[in-house]
């Protein structure tokens, strides 16, 4: 009877244990219910949230883009109407200075042609062609000739059938039109008006008018090719594309922006903004793929912890919970602490800088900081070497930051920093001071490496901006000044760097475009004997010449060049056309002298150079002794070591080194003493203190201490006869300048030898 009763109370006990289980289970149903609720409710605001955003970036990139079209254009229109009053004297209309005028335009813009076309239909073409005009085609310009300034939508061009946009400016004289001032180029050229990259290098544009009619097609590898219409190319991608080209054409019927979502092979998204120039819209499109892929990553992570959760949860609320604590003690210490400093990530950089900005109203800056040339650190000395650099710098930034500013290293050398200031020139003067430091920087193994740090700050405007767009700004001016030791430490950022990056991009595509149809030329300045006026020597220059015949100054290609690393290719095109000319001088009989051929300091980080010219001057027979090579006094601070060990290379080989710009750099004296040179060139400045005692004390001591070393002595600049004999007399060996010869084409120089 015990036993039934035992058994009884077991029966009780495993009816409690059951309904406890059942309750135990419909709780953690309802928990599992509202855990999925809130997930859906979660995952759907999230998946709006970072589609709006997405959208949102691509609707402030198609602005920008028309910011700048519309830059371009009006500042085009402004130089036209500036001719236009300048071109109209009271007198008689002179056709040669206006063509003089037009051509000189053409060399800043990249107008195709520009002409002036009179009320009888008259017109003078800057190519130097002159026609009359017909009936038909002076309708199409009477608008300019009633007072207006006209942008066409694409036309023909009527001398080689290409597609060309036209701007028309009316000529005032005596308060009535007198002439319509025009100016075309192709289509192409609005286009790389947009060529900057956007969404990782996967963005491109085009530019139509309301109707879907293309002004400027895009020759990016997804978007269509040589359509007419855009409306027409959608529809014919894919017929799911029906219902955008109709909410398309309705928004632009109405002068509305918008964006879409169409099919061409793959998803995209496409954003049109009105241009403001007559019917224009700027069409911004990006892969779907772009937005989704994020998108769904963050989903996907964010469905699998939500499950995640769920599941710990229902198998052991407490260990999950003690669990996660340290998983996530874990995931921060990953997440925000950086390994090689030990100190902020950027990741909590960017957390504690937008809610410091949040609470602080101080002006505040995001500044980006890094090293010159870090990789060269790393390669040379090592990566432990590296490093120890890198916490150096944060040891500097520990100490230079004040209260409630922060800083840490994002990628590689490059470190961030949230810095609160009273006025402009108290943080250049900080920064400055924090260079300075970093500079200062010296080991026994890296004896004689300069570190040079680059700072670009921005100063924060917007605080609702996300940290990494204000970094993003700070990083366009810190690219100013990368690579260009001559433009200080410290860039602040301004809108102007935009289009300075925009401007330098379409320069890059056509310095490419210019090397590949040969239109760089060699120009030589000669050398004279300072005694005997005797030719000695000349320098080799490159010159840009453009189709048309007019030249681009060095002054405007030759930084950009330098920037990109197409110096390189540049130096050595020059130095193979001084050999082809040499190598012909002396098959004609003449008597040649030495050439000296400038050398840029990125040949400096790609010692295989020595090898490339030296299979030049074998395979052209040019005696080495008349060729030289030229390298400024700057090049030789970043690494004298390997600098000194390059020029033994080329001494070797049996080259001259002449070392220009001599006196601008801050260790002269010292290059003397360390440096092999076989040439020292006065710079231009030393020149101009002819007439100054001081100045011909310096020059003095410099020259007797030259030559006292075997160094040959040359002076530069030299443009008056005052000038040449103040440097005769203090016994430079030749001359080089204006006052014996400028820079000559190389059949000139023919000529003189």
């Amino acid at each position: 009877m015990n036993f039934g009763i035992l058994q009884r109370g077991d029966t009780v006990k495993r009816g409690k244990t059951k309904n406890s289980f059942i309750l135990r289970i419909f709780y953690v149903a309802v928990l599992c219910i509202l855990l999925i609720a809130a997930m859906l409710f979660y995952s759907n605001t999230l998946k709006d949230n970072l589609y709006s955003d997405s959208v949102e970036k691509l609707s402030e990139i198609s602005e920008q883009n028309v910011k700048v079209l519309n830059t371009q254009i009006n500042g085009q229109l402004e130089s036209m109407t500036e001719v236009a009053a300048r071109i109209a004297v009271p007198t008689n209309w002179d056709i040669d200075y206006t063509m003089f005028t037009l051509n000189k335009v053409m060399n800043r813009y990249p107008f195709k042609r520009m002409g002036i076309i009179f009320s009888d239909g008259k017109a003078y073409i800057s190519s130097g062609e002159e026609y009359t005009m017909s009936e038909h085609d002076m309708e199409y310009i009477d608008d300019s000739f009633n007072g207006e300034i006209i942008i066409s939508n694409t036309t023909v061009d009527a001398f080689d059938g290409s597609k060309i946009i036209s701007l028309q400016v009316p000529v005032y004289k005596d308060d009535e039109v007198a002439a319509v001032l025009t100016a075309s180029y192709e289509t192409e050229v609005l286009q790389e008006m947009l060529s900057v990259s956007f969404f990782g290098g996967q963005g491109y544009s085009y530019i139509v008018r309301a109707n879907g009619n293309v002004i400027a097609d895009s020759n990016f590898p997804t978007s269509f090719k040589n359509t007419e219409n855009i409306f027409d190319s959608l529809s014919a991608a894919d017929s799911s594309n029906a219902a955008a080209v109709e909410k398309m054409k309705y928004n632009m019927q109405f002068n509305e922006d918008g964006y879409i979502r169409f099919k061409n092979n793959v998803n995209f998204y496409m954003y049109y903004s009105s241009v403001g120039i007559n019917d224009w819209y700027l069409l911004s499109v990006i892969p779907a793929s772009v937005i989704d892929s994020t998108r769904s990553d963050i989903m996907f992570s964010t469905y699998l912890l939500c499950a995640a959760v769920g599941a710990i949860f229902i198998v052991v609320a407490i260990f999950f919970i003690r669990f996660e604590r340290k998983k996530r003690r874990e995931l921060q210490d990953i997440l925000y602490v950086d390994p090689i400093t030990n100190g902020y990530s950027f990741q909590r950089f960017c957390v504690e800088a937008k809610e410091r900005l949040a609470q602080d109203d101080r002006p505040a800056a995001i500044i980006v900081l890094d090293i010159e040339k870090f990789k060269v650190i790393n390669e040379m000395f090592g990566y432990d070497e590296g490093d120890k650099v890198l916490r150096y710098i944060w040891s500097l930034l520990q100490k230079w930051v004040r209260e409630g500013e922060i800083y840490s290293r994002w990628i590689a050398d490059r470190f961030n920093i949230l810095a609160y200031y009273n006025s402009e020139e108290e943080l250049l003067k900080r920064l400055n001071a924090l260079a300075a430091d970093i500079m200062n920087d010296r080991t026994e193994r890296r004896q004689g490496f300069v570190i040079r740090p680059v700072i670009g700050v921005y100063r924060v405007i917007d605080r609702e901006l996300d940290i990494q767009s204000m970094q993003n700004y700070a990083s366009i001016a810190h690219s100013t000044i990368k690579g260009d030791a001559s433009s200080g430490c410290v860039a602040f950022y301004n809108e102007e760097y935009r289009n300075t990056i925009l401007n330098n991009k379409i320069l890059e595509d056509q310095l490419v475009n210019a090397y590949e149809k040969k239109e760089f030329v060699v120009f030589y300045q000669p050398k004279y004997d300072a005694v005997t006026k005797k030719l000695v020597g000349a320098e080799a220059l490159v010159r840009w010449k453009k189709p048309d015949g007019t030249y681009i100054p060095p002054f405007k290609f030759i930084p950009v060049a330098e920037k990109n690393g197409f110096i390189i290719n540049l130096d050595q095109y020059v130095f193979k056309m001084v050999c082809e000319d040499q190598r012909r001088w002396l098959d004609e009989g003449k008597n040649i002298v030495p050439v000296s051929v400038n050398l840029s300091r990125q040949h400096l980080y790609t010692p295989k150079f020595i090898d490339d010219y030296s299979k030049i001057v074998e395979k052209s027979g040019v005696p080495i002794d008349k060729l030289e090579l030229e390298i400024t006094e700057s090049a030789m601070y970043e690494n004298q070591e390997e600098f000194l060990a390059i020029i033994d290379r080329l001494h070797g080989i049996g080259f001259r080194i002449l070392m220009d710009d001599f006196g601008t750099g801050y260790s002269s004296l010292m290059m003397l003493k360390s440096i092999p040179i076989d040439v020292m060139k006065l710079d231009k400045s030393f020149v101009d203190d002819y007439n100054d005692e001081k100045g011909e004390k310096i020059i003095s001591s410099v020259t007797q201490l030259a030559k006292s070393m075997q160094i040959e002595v040359t002076a530069e600049g030299v443009e008056t006869e005052e000038q040449y004999e103040f440097m005769k007399n203090l016994g430079c060996d030749n001359i080089q300048g204006f006052y014996f010869a400028k820079p000559m084409p190389r059949e000139d120089f023919d000529s003189l030898l």
